[in-house]
């Protein structure tokens, strides 16, 4: 019987960064298993945004675009205290790529790389 652990990689952690890795080492010819001690993932979000640099590595795997059709563009930003705002602002132009930062809760970015 063959080990079940045989892999080039073996990964820790399913969240968006494992599963980003998993998606290119697996393109690129490696075998690869990816563990979580989450059976099901953590059923909440721990983050709301995804970066524009992660989107743009995700575009050879055509996940940017499943990104991109359920997140909302990162245009501005405002942190409220109890007196109103903190600190608030714009987010600065496209860059020339036209990639910038996607407004979608952690579940939502890990259901797009899980399809």
């Amino acid at each position: 019987m063959s080990n079940p652990l045989d892999c080039d990689v073996l990964i820790a952690g399913a969240g968006p960064t494992g599963m980003s890795a998993a998606i290119a080492l697996h393109d690129f010819g490696f075998k690869v298993i990816l563990i979580d001690r989450h059976e099901t993932g953590l059923g909440f979000s721990r983050a709301i945004l995804v970066n524009s640099s992660a989107v743009r590595a995700l575009k050879p795997f055509a996940i940017h675009t499943k990104i991109e059709q359920a997140g909302v563009p990162f245009t501005s930003m405002a942190i409220r205290g109890p007196h109103g705002d903190i600190v608030s602002g714009a987010v600065g132009d496209t860059a020339p790529d036209g990639i910038r930062p996607i407004s979608l809760p952690q579940l939502e970015t890990e259901h797009c790389l899980n399809q």
